[in-house]
């Protein structure tokens, strides 16, 4: 505001030299002072430790570095692109498929490469994909490929949920692959809504199946030392959160036992109701309200209190925590917000946040 009324005070007052060239070193004195305190700012502040992350902002990347991304994070990849886009690989993927390796995984799950498709964008850097999370209090390191597979030296991670875990499954794989990262294939997923069993889903082709549990993918796998774990999108109620966290445990103790895995639950992955009327990412959080619960079918109201649950339930059973939670500032990011017509607001295009 100073700056603006220094600007205004020397453009409107030029029958007084002596008055503006007075404002004009004032301003220049203003503008060192508030690039060193913006400087010590920064510099002051260290690198993120656990997870003092999640509080901060989603930051146009021309407001940040005063240009766009130079290049995408990763090609998103679709069964049509086998064997034509030599990125893509030779393998073609089912939804219906339980276990995934990091081959399986290149392939984008639930069509999340229609955004980049419709809008043009398969090669270059999209609106959506163009914003960096920026923490309040800490500074957040670039993710690097190598980095990532050194911290994992030996050990295989193991992720298992349900379709949201599947995309961030094949997120990480195409980022590290498209970094040249060499740990690609200590890395698989395993799919599973309930973490326990397929839900009676009217839409499955089996409504029940009492084998698609933690227990399966660990077979599967041969084992695993790190294994992240989500179900929440399926929950009804608090029972659901409880009912989960109790028949786990065995697993748990089974594998921890064997393999010495350490667990990892992952907060929810937000939905936004309509979604589509979004452009840009928000400043804080809005909860759905009263009067929007008829429009919530699918429950997303309860996320919030779902990942409160869980977060105390993890500090109970020595499961780490990796809070997402800033994901829920991206309802700008969705399937429907992209695709004319298109009403999945849970869903997220490839690539995105």
């Amino acid at each position: 505001e100073l700056l603006e009324v220094s600007n205004v005070s020397c453009n409107t007052v030029t029958d007084v030299p002596s008055f503006c060239s007075a404002i004009v070193r004032m301003e220049i004195i203003l503008k060192r002072f508030f690039f060193v305190l913006v400087s010590f700012s920064v510099h002051s502040k260290e690198i993120c430790r656990k997870n003092e992350y999640v509080h901060g902002n989603w930051i146009q990347n021309t407001e940040l570095y005063g240009s766009k991304l130079a290049n995408k994070s990763f090609y998103c990849c679709q069964n049509e692109d086998v064997g034509i886009v030599a990125y893509c690989g030779n393998k073609t993927v089912e939804n219906e498929d339980k276990f995934f390796t990091n081959e399986d995984l290149i392939i984008a799950p639930d069509k999340a490469c229609i955004c980049d498709i419709l809008e043009g964008t398969r090669n270059n850097v999209s609106v959506r994909e163009d914003y960096s999370w920026v923490p309040e209090h800490c500074i957040l390191e670039k993710f690097s490929g190598h980095q990532f597979c050194n911290v994992l030296g030996k050990r295989r991670l193991l992720l298992i949920g349900d379709s949201l875990m599947h995309q961030m499954a094949s997120v990480l794989i195409n980022i590290l692959k498209t970094l040249d990262a060499p740990c690609l294939n200590q890395i698989s997923y395993g799919k599973s809504s309930h973490l326990k069993f397929q839900a009676r889903n009217p839409f499955a082709k089996t409504p029940f199946d009492p084998h698609q549990n933690i227990g399966l993918f660990f077979h599967l796998n041969s084992g695993a030392e790190i294994c992240l774990v989500n179900a929440g999108a399926h929950f009804d109620d608090e029972g659901d959160v409880y009912d989960v966290w109790e028949t786990i445990q065995p697993w748990v103790k089974e594998y921890r036992a064997m393999y010495n895995t350490s667990f990892v639950w992952v907060t929810q992955s937000y939905g936004h109701l309509q979604c589509e009327k979004y452009q840009a990412p928000l400043k804080e959080f809005i909860p759905i309200s009263p009067s929007e619960y008829d429009m919530d079918k699918y429950l997303w109201r309860k996320f919030p209190k779902f990942d409160r649950m869980s977060k105390d339930l993890a500090a109970i059973h020595n499961f780490g925590l990796l809070d997402i939670s800033m994901i829920r500032l991206r309802p700008d990011a969705h399937k429907a917000n992209n695709i004319p017509g298109h009403n999945d607001c849970l869903h997220w295009c490839f690539p995105g946040p």
